[in-house]
C-alpha cells in the first residue's frame, strides 16, 4: 500500500515541515505533540509513517514508548536530521530537499515495512521459517519476471499476467512495497490488454528487484 498518512512528531517547525511534506507526496500530514497522550494520538491518527524531530534528551524515551505500544510497535520511523538511532528507520536531512524529499520519504517507507514484514515472519515460525520465504522468493523473482519478458516477446499478455500476479502475491508476503506495486500494476495492465507501459514497467520491476535481493540477501545474512 502507499503512503496515506505521515504523523509529525514532536516538530517545532510543524507547520513548514508539513507543508514540504504535503506539497511533496500530496500525503496527510498530523501533527502530534510529545506529552503523556503521544502513544494515544499515534493510535488514533493510524498513521502509515513516522517522523519524529526529537531533542538528544527524549529521542529513546519517546522510541521506547513507541515500540511499547501494541498499535504503533510497527509504525516505520524516521528522524528529522543527518543521523539514524536504533529504533528507526532513517534520518531525512535537514533543511528538507523537496527536489528528493519524495523519493527519499518513499525509501525510506519502504524499508520499514520491509523491516517489519521480515519481523512479523520471524515471530510466526522462527529465523528457519524466515530463511525459507527469503530463500523462495530470491529463486522465484527471476523466473517469474523471465516469464514476464518471454510473454511479451510472445505477444501473450495472459502469461505476463499470471507472472505478475505471482510475482505480486510473493512481494507482499516480504513487504517488499515498490515490487508489489509494480507487479500489480503490470498485472492490471496485462489483464486490460492495455501493453503500451508494460515493457517499461517490467523493466523498472527488474531494477527494484535487483535492489530488494540485495536487501533481502543482507537481512537473511544478519539473522544466521
Amino acid at each position: 500500500m502507499p503512503i496515506q498518512t505521515i504523523l509529525l512528531l514532536g516538530v517545532d517547525a510543524s507547520d513548514a515541515i508539513g507543508h514540504a511534506l504535503r506539497a511533496a507526496g500530496n500525503w496527510e500530514v498530523i501533527v502530534v505533540p510529545l506529552g503523556t497522550d503521544m502513544v494515544e494520538g499515534v493510535e488514533a491518527a493510524r498513521p502509515d509513517l513516522i517522523v519524529f524531530a526529537p531533542g538528544s534528551a527524549e529521542c529513546c524515551p519517546v522510541l521506547e514508548r513507541l515500540r511499547a505500544g501494541k498499535r504503533t510497535a510497527r509504525i516505520p520511523v524516521v528522524l528529522l536530521g543527518d543521523t539514524s538511532v536504533q529504533g528507526t528507520v532513517g534520518a531525512l536531512p535537514l533543511p528538507l530537499d523537496p527536489e528528493t524529499l519524495k523519493p527519499q520519504v518513499q525509501r525510506l517507507f519502504e524499508e520499514g515495512k520491509l523491516r517489519s514484514q521480515l519481523a512479523r515472519l520471524e515471530d510466526l515460525g522462527g529465523v528457519a521459517f524466515l530463511h525459507e520465504m527469503i530463500g523462495l522468493f530470491l529463486e522465484s523473482a527471476p523466473q517469474r519476471l523471465d516469464a514476464m519478458r518471454a510473454g511479451l516477446r510472445a505477444d501473450d499478455l495472459n502469461a505476463v499476467e499470471r507472472a505478475a500476479h505471482a510475482l505480486k502475491s510473493s512481494a507482499g508476503n516480504l513487504g517488499l512495497e515498490a515490487a508489489y506495486a509494480l507487479s500489480g500494476e503490470i498485472e492490471r495492465q496485462s489483464a486490460a490488454r492495455q501493453a503500451e507501459d508494460v515493457p517499461a514497467l517490467v523493466e523498472r520491476l527488474r531494477a527494484d528487484l535487483d535492489l530488494a535481493c540485495a536487501r533481502l540477501v543482507e537481512a537473511r545474512g544478519a539473522k544466521p
